[in-house]
């Protein structure tokens, strides 16, 4: 019972992580009213990019991510750099599959407002810049790598001459977007003013600039030996609109829709747990049994009652060699020590000697498995416990062989409860198939969620991507966590383990049951049999070690 409620304290303090989070999250306030994008194209074909970000109202430490995103898979983001003169701060840069992701961290003072800051990020995009025989055409993207609603844009091109200039912008979203002052040059610099750019809408600017204004060799342009001007405008359209990334705009309520969402998935668990996890009581009072609660086989109990590290009713060696002394108690066999000046074929120590005469019609299959084994070894009538030993230890094929046997032995036993429909009287394992069937479907869902914001989101994952992590955690403490946390005994089972508990107390505590040898069988009887099931004799199960094969 301790431990199931340190199970429910854990989810609790999970989901008061989540809401910390997602309260943190929400915290972080900053406006960007407007932003200017210098584009400097280069002789060499390279685009240089100089972005200044005019930051409104930034309150208390926090950061935001920005996206620096190419127009198709052949371009290249090189020589980022992130700057201000008016807030001290750090960047990060990460790969993302549709771009760069700059992550700009503020280390303002607490309670220190900043009205207004302007962030400068600078970067080279290689291969931006389209050059044919006759024109070079640079394609640039407005607003798809952003997540936010903006005031403003201004767009300000930075040519060698505006002779031969001829340029177009195409809305691509919602319509929405209010282009002013559409051409207007100040020299050889075209600047486009955008407004009312929401988070959804972006734009694309395509310039046709002449062929002289670049390198004979542009090493940073796509080179393109054609003429552009016989190219197919609707053929330029669809390249451009293919090579384009598929990205997904997600506004902040439903980042905190799915955030919530998580949240409560992240406690089905907790619920599982208080319908079909809580055991019932039970008037049982008696501290100690002292005859045997029942007639089942020492097998049965092990893989019923012993199972501290193991799923319920799966039984492990010590139900092995607690079989193979009942088998001795019921004098199916008889163990005896040979004279230390007496040998054996070779052999001294512990024998076995088969009693063929003992009808086996009435044995379990699982019994009927340990004692074929015991008659692999048999020569004479007598099995030799010391050439046991050597085989199972050094030789190969007696291993496989022994641990064929074990596993058709476990079989066995677990058909035997589970045909009968034991296990269910004793345990409710609903609540345990439950969280197994849940922890695999929000295992799916934490990775699919994580897999689309990595990929294709451009708004900050920080947060859902934290709430993913938390998600599979509680998806995978399901799937390893042991049946009897999540299951629950059965009012009958709870009195079954309780009766064999207190039996395996009253021997603890009235005999020195851990120091008796093997030998000792015919004096302790089911005492040492049960006694070794429970996994408590522990001088008998040491002198039985060789059936411990890994």
């Amino acid at each position: 019972m301790d431990r199931k409620f340190f199970f429910l304290i854990l989810f609790v303090i999970i989901s008061i992580f989540v809401c910390i989070n997602v309260n943190f999250a929400a915290g972080v306030q900053h406006t960007i009213p407007v932003v200017d994008m210098d584009l400097y194209p280069k002789e060499d074909g390279t685009l240089h990019v100089k972005e200044t970000i005019h930051f409104s109202n930034i309150g208390f430490p926090g950061g935001i991510y920005w996206i620096i995103l190419p127009v198709n898979d052949t371009q290249a983001i090189e020589n980022i750099t992130v700057s201000s003169k008016d807030i001290d701060m750090e960047y990060e840069v990460d790969d993302r599959r549709y771009g760069r992701e700059v992550m700009i961290f503020f280390n303002n003072r607490p309670n220190t407002s900043y009205p207004n800051v302007d962030v400068f990020i600078e970067y080279d995009i290689i291969k931006a810049i389209k050059v044919y025989n006759d024109l070079a055409e640079l394609n640039y993207i407005i607003g798809k790598q952003w997540d936010i609603t903006m005031d403003q844009v201004n767009i300000i091109v930075h040519l060698k001459s505006r002779e031969g200039i001829d340029y177009q912008i195409k809305e691509q979203s919602s319509g929405k977007i209010s282009w002013q002052d559409y051409g207007t040059w100040d020299g050889n610099t075209l600047k486009i003013t955008g407004r009312n750019i929401q988070e959804d809408d972006y734009s694309e600017l395509k310039i046709t600039i002449p062929r002289e204004q670049f390198a004979d060799n542009p090493v940073n342009a796509e080179i393109i030996n054609q003429n552009y001007s016989s190219l197919n405008e609707t053929t330029l359209n669809e390249t451009t609109e293919k090579s384009h990334h598929t990205v997904i705009h997600i506004p902040d309520y439903v980042y905190y829709t799915l955030i919530l969402f998580i949240l409560l998935l992240s406690l089905v668990p907790l619920i599982i747990y208080l319908l079909y996890g809580r055991e019932p009581k039970i008037d049982y009072l008696a501290e100690y049994e002292y005859d045997l609660p029942t007639e089942d086989p020492p097998a049965i109990v092990n893989a019923v009652v012993h199972h501290t590290s193991k799923k319920v009713g799966e039984p492990d060696m010590d139900g092995f060699k607690a079989t193979f002394l009942d088998l001795i108690n019921r004098k199916y066999l008889h163990l005896y020590s040979q004279d230390e000046n007496i040998d054996w074929y070779g052999f001294k120590g512990m024998f076995v000697e088969i009693n063929h005469d003992k009808d086996t019609s009435s044995l379990f299959s699982f019994e009927i498995d340990v004692l074929d084994f015991i008659k692999s070894y048999e020569l004479e009538g007598i099995v030799s416990m010391e050439y046991m030993r050597s085989d199972l230890f050094y030789n190969y094929e007696g291993k496989a062989r022994y641990m064929a046997i074990f596993n058709q032995w476990k079989t066995n036993v677990k058909k035997e409860i589970f045909g009968e429909g034991d296990l269910s009287k004793l345990f409710d394992m609903r609540g345990h198939d439950y969280s197994m069937k849940f922890g695999i479907l929000a295992l799916m869902i934490a990775g699919v969620t994580a897999y689309i914001i990595l990929n294709f989101a451009l708004e900050p994952p920080g947060i859902v991507l934290l709430s993913c992590g938390i998600l599979a955690v509680s998806a995978l403490t399901c799937l390893f966590l042991h049946p009897k946390y999540m299951g629950k005994r059965t009012e009958y089972g709870m009195e079954y383990e309780a009766h064999w508990l207190n039996y395996k107390r009253y021997i603890k505590d009235y005999s020195l049951i851990d120091q008796r040898e093997p030998e000792a069988i015919s004096i302790w009887n089911n005492y040492l049999v049960y006694a070794t099931a429970l996994g408590m004799a522990g001088a008998t199960s040491k002198a039985l070690n060789f059936f411990e094969l890994k």
